[in-house]
């Protein structure tokens, strides 16, 4: 089987350095990433611009790019490879992806353009962004859950989303099946002024507050537990659907 690697840190990230290494023996491994960071770019494709691949070793390649190019130019053909990709794994991101995060997260994108095309995919992050952090743990996770899709499978249109705590390995509590949370933010716009005298912004802010429910993957984490959250592309709101018939539309 082919597993092709991808991530939004970039091509030397060591997350995805950390899941190339532990994925040995699971299949051929071909790494295909950003040359450089992408994070919030989410399901961003280049359509505009030429995109440009470099090789880097053996089966390792950089593209000037998105997560979402690295998927899918790859599964167009832009890397030789003489059978089908058979699983798309994205990350380790350096950060956890939780609950609305995942719209932006360009790690997720990235499992979700596997998964448009078919591939069984999972996205891996570790809850780690100043501190050391425990890649070996989020790779090991990783390992086993590539091992656990190769046996069971996936069902169409449905990737794994996984977040992993910053610990070491035997001190994690456990593993749950997890909803996607929330969490609100104070979302700041901080605007100033160039030497010409043109505005620029930048985007700043901090967390205000979480729903921390009982099975969602916020509440999983700050139990040191690791969170898999099973995400379908099926965005339709299924329960609205009957009371929005009721307003009686009409041409």
């Amino acid at each position: 089987m082919i597993i092709l690697l991808t991530n939004d840190d970039g091509w030397n990230a060591p997350g995805l350095s950390a899941l190339r290494k532990a994925l040995n023996g699971c299949g051929r491994i071909i790494t295909v990433a950003p040359l450089h960071e992408n994070s919030g770019v989410s399901q961003a494709i280049t359509l505009r611009k030429p995109v440009r691949m470099w090789k880097t070793g053996t089966d390792c390649y950089k593209l000037d790019g998105t997560p979402t190019d690295c998927v899918f130019y790859t599964y167009l053909g832009a890397v030789d490879l003489d059978e089908p990709i058979g699983m798309v794994v994205s990350g380790i991101n350096r950060g956890p992806n939780l609950g609305e995060d995942v719209i932006y997260s360009g790690t997720v994108a990235a499992a979700i353009e596997g998964t448009v095309h078919g591939i069984p995919s999972i996205a891996v992050s570790l809850h780690h962004q100043t501190s050391p952090g425990q890649y070996a743990t989020a790779a090991k996770i990783a390992r086993n859950a590539v091992i656990h899709v190769q046996q069971h499978g996936l069902p169409k249109r449905t990737l794994l989303n996984i977040n992993v705590p910053n610990s070491s390995y035997s001190a994690l509590k456990g593993i749950a099946v997890t909803t996607l949370g929330h969490r609100d933010y104070h979302d700041l716009l901080i605007k100033r002024t160039d030497p010409f005298g043109n505005p620029y912004f930048w985007l700043a802010g901090h967390e205000m507050d979480i729903n921390d429910s009982p099975h969602s993957d916020y509440h999983a984490l700050n139990n040191n537990r690791v969170s898999v959250t099973p995400i379908t592309l099926d965005m339709t709101a299924k329960r609205f659907q009957k009371s929005l018939q009721s307003w009686k539309w009409r041409l």
